[in-house]
């Protein structure tokens, strides 16, 4: 008999600094978000054993990246402000560009014997949950070992190619849900950044004008980090098919360069409707984020405006085919600064069709 899955906790990550990716959208894809232990009797408990979910999909976006950040290396349409482009301008306006992706994603769950413990592996993340007789579900989790991603190591130089740099960003997280027998969960996630050959700035030193530097601004501009996120969510079901789920956060980022360094919050709702086979989701999540000092660079301290929306549709069972699911979906997400650079929007459309095992 295929075991339940409904052990598996609920995670609501603040993702007030993440660049939107398409690469992102799968995860959810093969999860339910909305779907918290339910530990009624002993029948509502995993059997023991590994169970293994392969999700494969493709998207469709359009990005228009920040300055700061160029284009992505596997933009198929070609890179406009990548590291091969020349930037002309530090207040240029960002070009959209046209994006697709093959989706891949594989979660593999393991129950102990004593069907309260499990172990979880995907592409995003390693972790372990413990469920105890009170309802209360522990969890901790380390992110991925093999992402990375590119950084310029000047991202203000212009007139010249911008050389990058392969940066990781190492982290975990704490979790606990149905807490006081309510369902209610909190997180707490940390992750940290290490810029080594961080040049940021150095093309601009006592050039003058509108964007030049002192040698004393320099440490500002320092990109180095510690992020300190923290959420809580609750599920409020308002019927038999419909579930919302309200979650705040707060986020705050030690940078080595004070005008880097920021706090922020995130207040989401997601809203699931589902009936028979098939499931709807909908998120939005609003993230105002305030940095501490002025930018040596720009001349006021910036502050970000981030917006997010995802719908999403789900079939359980399509076409009769058992241990399966069909979604398909869409998602936009905006950053606005008052800094034009850090300017950057996504949208994105995919399907995506998901296995059990």
């Amino acid at each position: 008999m295929k075991r339940s899955r409904e052990f598996r906790p609920t995670v609501q990550r603040v993702l007030l600094i993440t660049k939107p990716s398409i690469a992102c959208v799968l995860l959810l894809a093969s999860s339910n978000v909305l779907s918290g232990p339910k530990f009624n009797d002993v029948e509502d408990l995993p059997e023991p054993g590994f169970s293994w979910e392969l999700s494969v999909g493709a998207g469709l976006g359009k990005i228009t990246p920040s300055l700061e950040e160029g284009s992505d290396s596997d933009v198929s349409s070609g890179s406009t402000s990548g590291s091969d482009v020349i930037l002309k301008s530090l207040d240029a306006t960002q070009k959209s560009e046209n994006e697709t992706m093959p989706m891949l994603n594989v979660e593999a769950e393991y129950v102990f014997s004593n069907r309260k413990t499990l172990l979880n592996f995907s592409f995003d993340e390693l972790g372990v949950s413990h469920m105890f007789d009170s309802g209360l579900v522990l969890s901790a989790g380390i992110g991925s070992f093999i992402d990375s991603e590119e950084i310029f190591r000047d991202p203000y130089l212009t007139n010249a190619v911008r050389q990058t740099e392969t940066t990781r960003a190492p982290s975990f997280r704490l979790g606990a849900e149905g807490m006081f027998g309510m369902p209610v969960s909190l997180e707490y996630s940390f992750t940290s950044l290490n810029v080594s050959n961080d040049k940021a700035g150095t093309s601009l030193l006592n050039k003058g004008g509108k964007f030049g530097i002192k040698s004393s601004e320099l440490k500002l501009l320092k990109r180095s980090f510690k992020s300190h996120s923290i959420a809580l969510a609750t599920e409020l079901p308002v019927n038999d098919h419909l579930s919302l789920m309200p979650v705040l956060g707060y986020h705050m980022i030690n940078a080595e360069g004070k005008a880097n360094s920021a706090k922020g919050f995130e207040i989401g709702l997601n809203a699931q409707y589902g009936i028979d086979r098939y499931a709807i989701d909908v998120g939005v999540s609003y993230s105002p984020l305030s940095y501490d000092k002025s930018h040596p660079v720009f001349d006021k301290t910036r502050e970000d405006k981030s917006i997010s929306y995802e719908i999403q549709f789900s079939m359980d069972e399509p076409f009769g085919f058992k241990d399966q699911q069909f979604h398909l979906g869409f998602g936009h997400a905006d950053k606005g600064s008052n800094i034009k650079f850090y300017d950057s929007s996504e949208s994105t459309f995919y399907a995506a069709w998901s296995f059990s095992f």
